[in-house]
């Protein structure tokens, strides 16, 4: 990566009228996306040069508050970790999870649930996760995000997870 700072942005990534940061990022070298996943959907990177010549990465993230959240431990958090000499693939890693709660998801889009992870008692147990909040991944429900310590990750062509269903999970 040849980048040695990093800066983000949050709002103003999207396709609404007051989305500044895409109109100022585009003309700069900055790439906006959908990512099919929720929350989370549009988000932009790239290079962009200092006035002192230095390369800074910038992430521009979507402006909801859970949105953020979500995109900022997928994205950003893995790209600080290797700037900074730490392997960010490892902060990614899943681990195999169950809920005793079921939830719907969206058709097509990968949904990344915040959830309180509790650690098994024994080796041979599955860790458990519970949403935070009862709505599920909703980009505007903040309320609940001081307790998460996992994103549930729920694949792309599911649409309801049963109760007790098995998951994958990354620790935040």
């Amino acid at each position: 990566m040849r980048a040695k700072v990093a800066s983000s942005t949050s709002g103003g990534v999207s396709a609404g009228a007051y989305d500044v940061v895409k109109e100022v990022g585009l003309g700069q070298g900055v790439e906006f996306v959908r990512v099919a996943m929720q929350p989370g959907k549009p988000q932009g990177f790239g290079v962009l040069q200092a006035a002192d010549g230095r390369d800074v990465l910038l992430a521009t993230l979507p402006g909801n508050p859970v949105s953020v959240f979500v995109s900022f431990h997928m994205f950003v958090r893995p790209i600080l970790a290797e700037l900074t000499g730490r392997d960010g693939h490892e902060l990614l890693r899943p681990i195999v999870v169950t809920s005793p709660n079921g939830w719907r998801s969206p058709a097509g889009k990968r949904q990344l649930v915040p959830v309180v992870l509790s650690e098994p008692d024994g080796p041979e147990q599955t860790p458990v996760v519970v949403p935070t909040h009862r709505l599920g991944s909703r980009s505007h429900l903040v309320a609940s995000l001081h307790s998460v310590n996992a994103l549930a990750i729920v694949p792309e062509d599911v649409t309801s997870v049963e109760p007790w269903s098995i998951l994958t999970a990354i620790r935040v």
